[in-house]
């Protein structure tokens, strides 16, 4: 997410990441940044969970998402959930949730 960030905001650009304890008892990370930011079909494809990737889509993909698909895929695997907002030409918001480990 950091990364995506810092490739996508110009120089001079503003980057915030920061965490919180939510009230449902998840611990939530944030990255925003004033960069490009996306279109809703570039989120709605890093959301699609219906369509299989193919190889041949990842080696010659450039710039298309695919690591947020995989970051998403790698929150879920974590039980959490992953929430975009983003205005093209403004910047994206990405909001990472995971439920918090209950200790005893």
């Amino acid at each position: 997410m950091i990364s995506n960030a810092q490739k996508f905001t110009p120089s001079g650009g503003l980057i915030e990441i920061y965490a919180t304890h939510s009230e449902k008892e998840n611990i939530d990370i944030t990255v925003k940044d004033n960069g490009k930011g996306m279109t809703e079909d570039m989120i709605r494809f890093i959301n699609d969970t219906s369509k299989p990737l193919k190889t041949h889509f990842i080696t010659k993909a450039d710039d298309t998402g695919l690591g947020l698909v995989i970051v998403r895929q790698l929150v879920q695997l974590l039980q959490g959930d992953i929430n975009f907002n983003s205005n093209l030409g403004f910047g994206t918001e990405v909001k990472l949730s995971f439920p918090q480990l209950v200790r005893g």
